[in-house]
């Protein structure tokens, strides 16, 4: 059961469910610009971005890499589906700087191809923003 001053977080990547907990807010980017959710929010459907999602929860922030996806907000409980999801502190910048450079140096001679590799540098980029920031 839910208390009326949280909400439910579910956080399902392809392979598995990852989160599943109460929250008193959130916050993770939209492909329209970033949102907040409190308890008692109109229900929506949106599709995520690439970015962070801070979960604020009884025990402090935790914040977490989305890898863009859909969410789904209903009766407090808040789903998102994503293709992955990483702790930010797990992130390094130097490796991310090295896979933005093997990603460029990577020959795309078909349309799919370019946009791939133009899908992997906005994923990359939003992660070395994000962590650039925290410095």
């Amino acid at each position: 059961m839910i208390a009326a001053n949280h909400l439910q977080l579910v956080v399902i990547t392809p392979e598995r469910k990852v989160i599943d907990q109460q929250a008193f807010s959130l916050q993770f980017p939209l492909e329209d610009g970033q949102i907040g959710i409190l308890p008692s929010r109109a229900p929506m459907v949106g599709r995520l971005s690439y970015g962070e999602m801070v979960v604020s929860d009884g025990t402090g922030k935790h914040r977490y890499f989305i890898d863009g996806g859909f969410c789904q907000v209903k009766d407090s409980v808040v789903t998102i589906l994503t293709g992955a999801v990483t702790p930010v502190g797990d992130l390094k910048i130097e490796k991310i700087r090295t896979q933005i450079a093997t990603v460029q140096a990577r020959p795309a001679t078909t349309g799919s191809e370019m946009d791939l590799k133009n899908q992997e540098l906005r994923k990359l980029a939003a992660q070395r923003s994000l962590l650039e920031r925290r410095f």
